[in-house]
């Protein structure tokens, strides 16, 4: 709770333990202060205070009115002064994406009774749907999200990994809103999300793919640049046209959770086993490249067969709480934790549906 007490109600990023003070800072990210909401929901739940539903929807009610680049869309940095969207990118990645994810699941959360949280969420995935969404010139099967400047008018055609816990979210918006296109979106996102780990050498998939335009501009394969600085590309290779995709310099796989996460999400939902199939295929690449004697570590490079000289010696810790539970939960029955009873917060925690 110190984290709140900013002029504005908006939190800063950090709490130092030892003095129990806030660490103050100008900004914070919109995933940082958008996605406490469910969890201090179930304190006041739980303990009957209201206060903590009250001072979390704050940020909620504050952000619902801020000034954007486009209706419903979110650069990344919140000024804590003034309350303001002041810079940064747009995207449902990193530092992004957990403020969307839990405006559908405030509104499952509340059994649906508070609409401003669904009228948020489809606002902001009808625009990401209108500016965001890029395709493959090779595979046209192939769609991904890609991220726009803090003025909605640049767009980056990359995928990142922590976008795709999108496609679970869109079959679960599909259905507690009955949004049938979403779910056809969610499976072509699915699909791209699934290659990314299919057609690499290890099974494993990078922190993100690229994609060219039909005029050979992309962002750069080799070096590091900004995500919006486009420039033109080699012609593409033979390898590049079979995977619809090309990679950038980073090529790491660091145990991440949200393919999986979709994947869970997408069997439950339409109960098509291809799902189960991919995420054993994951799970097997998994297990071959990853595993450790005492553990699993992350992997360097995914197009590298190199196996134990790859190891970066570590492992997260959400690759328990989030990729190992939604594998079981993948291959478990429907009705274990059903989607139609729980809300997983960000990290798979599951939360009961409030029951009035």
């Amino acid at each position: 709770m110190p984290a709140f007490n900013t002029s504005t109600g908006i939190p800063y990023p950090r709490v130092d333990v030892n003095t129990g003070k806030a660490v103050e800072s100008q900004h914070v990210c919109i995933a940082e202060a958008g996605t406490v909401q469910l969890e201090y929901w179930k304190l006041s739940e739980l303990t009957g205070d209201p206060v903590y539903h009250e001072t979390a929807q704050r940020v909620v009610d504050l952000l619902d009115k801020a000034d954007k680049p486009h209706k419903g869309l979110y650069p990344i940095w919140l000024n804590i002064k003034t309350g303001k969207l002041d810079s940064g990118s747009i995207t449902f990645g990193g530092m992004g994406d957990s403020w969307y994810e839990y405006m559908l699941k405030q509104y499952i959360y509340s059994r649906r009774e508070h609409d401003q949280y669904r009228r948020m969420y489809e606002e902001s995935i009808d625009s990401m749907k209108e500016l965001m969404i890029g395709r493959s010139i090779y595979d046209p099967d192939m769609y991904y999200v890609g991220d726009l400047d803090s003025t909605a008018t640049k767009f980056s055609p990359r995928y990142q990994h922590l976008t795709c816990f999108v496609p679970g979210m869109l079959a679960l918006g599909s259905k507690a809103l009955d949004r049938p296109d979403d779910l056809e979106l969610a499976k072509q996102l699915t699909y791209t999300c699934f290659q990314m780990y299919n057609r690499t050498s290890t099974g494993l998939s990078p922190e993100y793919v690229q994609f060219r335009n039909k005029a050979n501009f992309g962002l750069s394969a080799a070096t590091n640049t900004s995500d919006f600085d486009l420039v033109t590309l080699r012609k593409a290779d033979k390898k590049e046209k079979e995977d619809g995709f090309y990679l950038g310099p980073n090529r790491s796989y660091i145990l991440r959770p949200e393919t999986i996460e979709s994947i869970m999400i997408m069997y439950r939902i339409t109960g098509d086993k291809m799902y189960k199939e991919w995420g054993w295929q994951i799970f097997q690449a998994i297990e071959k490249w990853t595993r450790t004697p005492s553990a699993y570590s992350a992997y360097k490079d995914v197009t590298s067969t190199k196996g134990s000289k790859e190891w970066t010696d570590s492992m997260e810790s959400f690759f328990l709480a989030e990729t190992l539970k939604y594998l079981y939960l993948l291959f478990s029955p429907a009705d274990y934790y059903s989607l139609d009873e729980y809300v997983f917060n960000t990290e798979a925690h599951p939360f009961r549906i409030m029951r009035h």
